[in-house]
């Protein structure tokens, strides 16, 4: 029963970063792609980086490197690129983004609360 609990309780905060990702879309200050968001982690602009499912290792290590090294939060969503290009209303893949600015969305408090 409480197993039910916490993956019922999963999917709801998963699908609270969903909404309240796009809403930070919609209304706040996105850069799409890898080489951006890296380059982004490097100077420290940024309040979080979101990475999809199925980036290279490799990339990702390295994103994570930079966010960590910046103090810039990062995210890992179970969704592959695909998936998250079309969460995010964009007609192509997202490997990565950087939120710059959040918007009308409380997508970084819903990630301090996790």
């Amino acid at each position: 029963m409480a197993k039910e609990k916490a993956i019922k309780s999963q999917k709801t905060e998963n699908l609270d970063i969903s909404k309240a990702l796009r809403m930070c879309v919609d209304t706040g200050s996105v850069s799409f792609g890898m080489s951006g968001a890296k380059k982004k982690a490097l100077i420290g602009q940024g309040k979080l980086v979101v990475v999809s499912s199925n980036v290279p290792a490799i990339d990702k290590a390295d994103l994570e490197k930079y966010c960590k090294i910046s103090k810039i939060a990062t995210l890992s969503v179970g969704e592959d690129s695909r998936e998250l290009g079309s969460l995010c209303g964009k007609p192509f893949p997202v490997s990565a983004l950087v939120v710059l600015e959040t918007g009308d969305s409380p997508l970084l408090n819903l990630l301090n609360k996790k």
